[in-house]
């Protein structure tokens, strides 16, 4: 399929989706106290942008999903530009702000496990929020390379405060 208008906002979303999914069949989007993993006692809050901790006072397993920046699409392969391959990639944070170190350990490595493969496919078709209903956008595909926990200013890990970084990388054709 070609290009779609806004695909960059449709893999921001499908990424973000996917992660919220297998989060919840993981058991973290749970509302029960009783029945969230590894002793966590706060459901998780939800934001779609990462918030100065040293201006916003941080609710218990916060987990804030961003973007960052975007570099210009990539020619994979010889001929692109006639409707050949096309990858661009996305660069995404997910911060976590847990209610106790463990917990925070906890939830980052599954987030961690998610991206990577170790919980979930790694690869994952783009949807198309444009259409009523939603559905995969064909000849879309999105994978994730590069995942790994980073320290908030390079330091050792404050206020229970983990971040995974991964690459996104968005594949598609220029042409149908």
């Amino acid at each position: 399929m070609a290009f779609i208008r806004s695909q960059e906002r449709m893999v921001y979303q499908s990424a973000m989706d996917h992660l919220q999914t297998q989060l919840g069949l993981l058991g973290w989007l749970s509302t029960d106290p009783d029945t969230l993993p590894f002793g966590a006692t706060v459901p998780l809050t939800w934001l779609e942008a990462t918030p100065d901790p040293k201006l916003t006072a941080m609710a218990p397993n916060t987990v804030a999903f961003s973007e960052g920046d975007l570099p210009d699409d990539t020619e994979a392969e010889l001929g692109a530009s006639l409707g050949g391959l096309w990858t661009v990639d996305h660069t995404f944070f997910v911060d976590v702000y847990g209610e106790s170190q463990g917990v925070a350990k906890a939830l980052i490595a599954d987030i961690r496990g998610i991206l990577n493969g170790r919980i979930a496919n790694r690869y994952q078709p783009m949807m198309d929020y444009s259409q009523t209903p939603v559905v995969e956008a064909p000849g879309h595909l999105l994978h994730f390379e590069s995942v790994e926990v980073t320290r908030p200013l390079n330091q050792p890990s404050q206020l229970r405060w983990e971040v995974v970084k991964a690459t996104c990388v968005h594949e598609f054709n220029a042409t149908g």
